[in-house]
């Protein structure tokens, strides 16, 4: 069985990362949940704990990949039409809401933590962009880049955040 990743008329960046990761061990990043076409199996379908934005369609193509045998392919040739309403962006990154930052941080935790003989050092990356403000205990994106940081630290601070507030197990 085949996972194909569509493509469609994408910024040249996001292409070049998407080529990349195909060719990469870690061809499973390639793949979008809006842009992908497999064939039905019992084995094919959403995690539902993760809810909001974020790591489904990542988790979905890795279980494929790494647990059940799927081959991910990257088909630049593809066009895929995506449904975007006026006005509306589920980018967290750009929307910068509080409980959508949390679901991020918490569903990233919870993909990592399912596949534990992956490495997923770069995908914690994103979590630099975010911030908690302490006075409000709201999560939010930075403002600045951040530029020295001990990701590790960031990582566990976030996860000790996310248990204390009652957000992951």
């Amino acid at each position: 069985m085949r996972l194909f990743k569509q493509c469609g008329k994408v910024h040249p960046k996001v292409h070049n990362k998407q080529v990349a990761w195909a060719q990469s061990n870690k061809p499973w990043k390639a793949c979008f949940s809006c842009h992908e076409s497999i064939t039905w199996s019992p084995e094919v379908y959403f995690d539902e704990t993760l809810i909001g934005y974020g790591a489904e369609d990542w988790e979905l193509a890795c279980r494929l990949c790494v647990r059940q045998g799927y081959v991910a392919s990257y088909h630049d040739k593809l066009i895929a039409y995506q449904y975007q309403m006026p006005g509306f962006n589920f980018n967290v990154f750009k929307r910068n809401r509080h409980d959508e930052i949390i679901q991020w941080l918490r569903n990233t935790i919870y993909f990592v933590d399912k596949y534990p003989e992956i490495d997923f050092s770069d995908l914690f990356d994103s979590f630099r962009r975010f911030e908690l403000d302490h006075k409000t205990n709201t999560w939010r994106v930075r403002k600045d880049k951040l530029t020295s940081y001990d990701l590790d630290q960031i990582v566990s601070n976030i996860k000790g955040w996310l248990k204390e507030n009652g957000f992951y197990p």
